[in-house]
């Protein structure tokens, strides 16, 4: 990741030997792995009366999305080097949708002379 793009900006992570680091994190935020090994533990849930606890395993190179809003840990026994981008927020997508809605309406009505 290069630190930038035209929406977000890639924030680094470094995990020592051992560490954790525990967040609440939005939907469509992403945690690349740049180097080491990284555990992410989500948030209990509750399943057919038991809880169950989703643990993914990163290797360097892999990509997360965070799928649902809420809290997580990142563990790694080795240490790690990540980077955190933060997805575009529900209000900025929806302004764009908009402008695209838009735009493709003013595309009809030129395309039938109104």
């Amino acid at each position: 990741m290069d630190g930038a793009t035209s929406s977000t900006r890639a924030f680094p992570l470094a995990l020592a030997r051992g560490q954790a680091f525990h967040a609440y994190a939005s939907r469509g935020t992403v945690f690349h792995v740049q180097r080491g090994q990284v555990v992410v533990s989500l948030a209990p849930r509750r399943l057919a009366g038991g809880i169950w606890r989703d643990a993914i395993a990163l290797n360097a190179g892999q990509v997360y999305v965070v799928e649902t809003s809420g809290w997580l840990a990142l563990t790694s026994d080795a240490g790690a080097q990540l980077a955190l981008r933060e997805g575009a927020g529900p209000t900025r997508r929806l302004a764009e949708s908009r402008r695209s809605i838009v735009r493709q309406w003013q595309r009809i009505l030129e395309r039938f002379g109104r």
